[in-house]
């Protein structure tokens, strides 16, 4: 026999819309006619076990993922890092629900109708930025979260990224190391810690080789800029024969922008790009880049948000995963 809605409010003597009321967490049921109904939701199994589960115990067993704008930052890392979270989520019994708004308030207004509405009960969010407010107003709140990246005004939350100082300060080494000393950088709005970071680490492996960092040399990129930023570079009387871009995508404008000057890559300028992407090993020349394993950000975060919706204990808030440089193409040794 089909267990239905209509079948759950006759063995409850209730409406179907009371019974409808109470799965959707209605705050009008008393708590009397809320757990009569839920034991028999549990005892015949009509929603899937762990949503019942999830009534009785005032858990949703939602798991929800706040993602960049994702007119701008949506990119390769964040959908690689969601593909980890769910795969974890799944095996944990959790489903994922993605979140996103076009302004900051609309990301405050949904994430606090979910969590109220107990339609999820802990958040992963990629937000980096020092000027937001949502890491407090989490904070205020109460709200299990863990953040992918780091956030510099939250040092103390729980988070999980890879050391982005070091990374930069590898990928300025690297190239000094092939006799590169100017060496430019392409980098994100320094608001956001993870830029902030690899410029710091950059300007330190430099400094740490006795080069002075040059500061035309260090742009902030904005969209569809790279054109105008290498052709200036290009046309001063010392250009770069280096340069470090913060993803991929920047990397191959900045490619294209050179083959305009007819400036070829790695022959008159190397790049490094950070990366989490295949596409820097497919396309020619293909990329050396900063790597990190992106599905094993996401796999990691819902492991420490799953700890801490069960109350286990968390040995370090924040974890660091692994880097590497990946050497390809797009570097060569100069003499």
């Amino acid at each position: 026999m089909s267990i239905t809605i209509k079948y759950i409010a006759e063995l409850a003597g209730t409406s179907i819309a009371t019974v409808s009321r109470v799965i959707s967490n209605d705050s009008r049921i008393s708590e009397r006619t809320r757990s009569k109904i839920i034991k028999i939701i549990v005892q015949h199994g009509y929603q899937p076990n762990l949503f019942a589960k999830g009534l009785a115990s005032k858990l949703s067993y939602n798991i929800g993922v706040l993602l960049p704008n994702p007119a701008k930052n949506v990119n390769i890392h964040s959908l690689k890092a969601v593909r980890g979270i769910i795969s974890q989520a799944k095996h944990h019994g959790y489903n994922v629900l993605l979140l996103t708004g076009n302004s900051e308030q609309d990301v405050l207004q949904s994430i606090e109708s979910r969590y109220k509405g107990r339609s999820m009960d802990g958040l992963i969010l990629f937000y980096t930025s020092d000027r937001d407010d949502v890491i407090s107003y989490l904070n205020l709140s109460g709200i299990p979260f863990v953040l992918i990246g780091r956030n510099m005004k939250h040092a103390d939350i729980h988070a999980v990224d890879y050391d982005q100082f070091q990374a930069a300060w590898d990928a300025t080494h690297f190239l000094v190391q092939l006799n590169h000393q100017n060496i430019a950088i392409l980098h994100g709005p320094e608001h956001v810690t993870i830029q902030s970071d690899r410029m710091k680490g950059y300007q330190l492996a430099l400094q740490s080789s006795r080069i002075e960092p040059n500061p035309d040399w260090c742009i902030v990129v904005e969209k569809d800029e790279e054109d105008i930023i290498v052709w200036t570079w290009i046309n001063s009387p010392e250009r770069p024969t280096a340069i470090i871009v913060q993803d991929d995508d920047t990397a191959l404008k900045v490619v294209r922008a050179l083959a305009k000057l007819k400036l070829k890559v790695p022959d008159d300028v190397s790049i490094v790009s950070f990366s989490q992407d295949t596409m820097g090993e497919l396309v020619s020349p293909s990329l050396t880049a900063v790597h990190t394993d992106s599905y094993s950000h996401g796999y990691e975060a819902a492991s420490m948000l799953l700890q801490l919706l069960k109350g286990t204990r968390i040995e370090s808030n924040r974890k660091i995963l692994p880097h590497g440089i990946k050497v390809r193409e797009s570097t060569r040794r100069i003499d």
